[in-house]
C-alpha cells in the first residue's frame, strides 16, 4: 500500500473536528476556523473578532454582521472588503471611512450615501455635495427597514457604479506585487487578500504576516510553507492542513504544537512521529528518507494527500473541509 493510501486510511480512522475553533476563543459556538475571538456566532475563517455574526475571512472587527473580507471595522453591516471603517452599511472597498451607506471605493470619507470613488469627502449624496442640513434631511427620507426603499436606492447606486472609473487593483504600501487586495507587502505574485507579507506566490484569503510561502490559503504568521491551508505560527511545513504552532511537518492534518512529524493526523505536542506512531530521532529521519524516496519513485511526493481518495472519499473530504 502506498504512503498516501495509508494516510488516507489513517484520516478516515480518526475522529474529525466538526467546527475547528482555536482554544483562545471565548463564547464562540457554531463558528469554524475562528481564532482569538469572543462572542461570535456563525463566523468563518476569521480572526480577532468581537461581538460579530455572519462574518467570513475578516480580521479585527467588532460589533459587525453580514460581511466578507473586512478588517479593523466596527459597527458595520453587509460590508465587503472594507478596512478601518466605522458605522458603515452596504459598503464595498472602502478605507478609513465612517457613517457611510451604499458606498463603493471611498477613502477617508464620512457622512456619505450612495457614493462611488470619492476621496476625503463628506456630506455627499450619490456623489453630489450637500450642506450638512441638506444631507441630513435627504437621509432622513431613507427607511432602512423598508425593502422598497432599499431596492430603490440600491438601483440608483448600482447605476452610478457603472459610470465612475475604478482602480484595477486594491491595495496600499506595496512593492512588486500582482493580484488584488494586497497591503503593506513586498514581492507577491498572483495572490489575493494579503497583508504584511513578503515573498508569497499563489496565496489566497487571509495571508497575514507570512514570508517565503507558495500555494497557501488562510495562513498567518508563518514562514517557508508550501501547499498548506488554515495554518498559524508554523515554519517549514508542506502539504498540511490546520496547523497551529508547528515546525517541520509534512502531510499532516490537524496538528497543534508539534514538530518533525510526517503523515500524522490529530496530534498535539508530538515529535518524530510517522502515521501517528512514535519513533526515535534516528529512526524517524531514516524512515522519512525511505518514504520520500518511495513516493518520488511512485510520482506521489508533492501531491496533496487527498489526491488518492476515491470519488466517494473526495465527497466526504470536501464536506469536512467546508464545514
Amino acid at each position: 500500500m502506498s504512503f498516501l493510501a495509508q494516510l488516507n486510511a489513517l484520516v478516515k480512522s480518526q475522529p474529525m473536528i466538526a467546527l475547528p475553533v482555536d482554544s483562545s476563543c471565548e463564547n464562540c459556538e457554531y463558528n469554524t476556523y475562528l481564532y482569538k475571538s469572543r462572542n461570535c456566532y456563525l463566523c468563518v475563517a476569521s480572526s480577532r473578532l468581537e461581538n460579530c455574526l455572519y462574518l467570513e475571512s475578516s480580521d479585527r472587527c467588532k460589533d459587525s454582521a453580514e460581511g466578507y473580507g473586512n478588517a479593523e471595522c466596527e459597527l458595520t453591516y453587509e460590508c465587503l472588503d472594507c478596512k478601518k471603517c466605522y458605522n458603515c452599511d452596504w459598503c464595498q472597498d472602502c478605507l478609513n471611512c465612517s457613517d457611510l451607506q451604499f458606498s463603493f471605493d471611498c477613502i477617508g470619507c464620512r457622512n456619505c450615501f450612495g457614493c462611488v470613488g470619492l476621496r476625503q469627502k463628506q456630506y455627499h449624496l450619490f456623489n453630489k455635495p450637500l450642506s450638512k442640513e441638506e444631507y441630513e434631511a435627504s437621509i432622513a427620507q431613507f427607511d432602512s427597514g423598508n425593502p422598497q426603499h432599499i431596492a430603490q436606492f440600491r438601483k440608483k447606486f448600482e447605476e452610478l457604479k457603472l459610470k465612475v472609473p475604478r482602480p484595477h487593483t486594491r491595495g496600499i504600501s506595496n512593492e512588486n506585487v500582482t493580484g488584488d487586495f494586497i497591503n503593506n507587502s513586498k514581492n507577491i505574485i498572483d495572490s489575493y487578500y494579503v497583508d504584511k507579507s513578503e515573498d508569497i506566490i499563489y496565496g489566497h484569503d487571509e495571508i497575514y504576516g507570512d514570508k517565503d510561502c507558495v500555494d497557501v490559503d488562510h495562513l498567518h504568521n508563518s514562514e517557508l510553507c508550501y501547499n498548506v491551508m488554515s495554518c498559524d505560527q508554523s515554519f517549514n511545513c508542506n502539504h498540511c492542513w490546520f496547523l497551529i504552532g508547528c515546525n517541520d511537518l509534512e502531510y499532516c492534518f490537524a496538528a497543534l504544537n508539534s514538530k518533525n512529524c510526517f503523515g500524522c493526523v490529530n496530534i498535539k505536542n508530538k515529535q518524530y512521529c510517522i502515521l501517528n506512531q512514535q519513533f526515535t530521532k534516528e529512526e524517524y529521519e531514516m524512515k522519512v528518507a525511505e518514504i520520500k524516496q518511495a513516493m518520488i519513485e511512485a510520482g506521489e511526493y508533492g501531491r496533496y494527500f487527498d489526491s488518492t481518495f476515491s470519488h466517494e472519499d473526495r465527497i466526504t473530504s470536501d464536506i469536512f473541509l467546508t464545514r
